[in-house]
């Protein structure tokens, strides 16, 4: 879920890839500028908040490299795209909400539109009631591989480790199951969320973006997740 969340709802969201100013470098994206405040983004159970407050997490600050103060804010709250990933410039030149987030990974490059701690809200079912609600279906682990386009479109991942769910039961394991969406009708089929107890913290140092290349932290918060009506292939019994 920390590198679906990153590539499917993190940097479509970025106002500057909005702008166009990364399409040379890593593309655009499929959300355009009139899409905020109506675009139907995921079911009503996704809700997604920028949140670099939280203490401890691996992207948290109390100002981004611009001084704007960094605040909780919704992103996408049931399912409805709200503001984006843009700093003040991109604000203005955009003409929509965005949050605190330009932020440079050294003193001689300059501040851009980043992601930080960008999280999917847990629900209220434990992971057993998740599991006993699914009748066929495959519960997979650990990223291995992926694949996005350059408007954050259409995605293949690949995962190492997954377990048939039958009948409301984890029962054989699959090796290296896989896979594929698009971005609005993968997060249209969410039907269930974790609660707090399934709910992680993950992150990692090397998200890269800019010319020339800025490597900087972001952390992805979320609990189990339940997705219907996805295309899953491969896997070895």
């Amino acid at each position: 879920m920390l590198l679906q969340i990153h590539e499917s709802v993190g940097h479509p969201l970025e106002l500057d890839r909005i702008l166009g100013d990364e399409r040379n470098y890593a593309g655009g994206s499929f959300v355009q500028p009139q899409d905020f405040g109506q675009l139907v983004y995921g079911s009503p159970l996704m809700n997604i908040t920028f949140d670099p407050t939280i203490q401890g997490e691996f992207a948290s600050y109390a100002f981004d490299d611009t001084g704007a103060p960094a605040t909780r804010e919704y992103l996408i709250k049931e399912g409805v795209l709200h503001r984006g990933l843009g700093s003040i410039e991109s604000q203005e030149r955009l003409g929509v909400k965005g949050v605190a987030c330009g932020r440079a990974c050294s003193w001689n490059r300059p501040p851009i539109d980043r992601m930080a701690n960008l999280n999917l809200e847990p629900g209220t079912s434990s992971f057993d009631e998740l599991i006993s609600t699914i009748e066929r279906g495959v519960y997979m682990e650990s990223n291995r591989s992926w694949s996005i386009d350059d408007r954050r479109h259409k995605f293949q991942f690949s995962c190492e480790y997954g377990r048939l769910i039958e009948d409301g039961k984890l029962t054989r394991t699959v090796r290296n199951p896989n896979y594929r969406g698009i971005t609005p009708q993968f997060w249209a089929g969410l039907t269930g969320l974790g609660n707090g107890d399934s709910w992680q913290m993950y992150g990692t140092p090397t998200c890269g973006k800019g010319e020339p290349n800025q490597a900087i932290t972001v952390g992805h918060g979320s609990p189990m997740a339940v997705f219907d009506q996805v295309e899953v292939f491969g896997g070895d019994a």
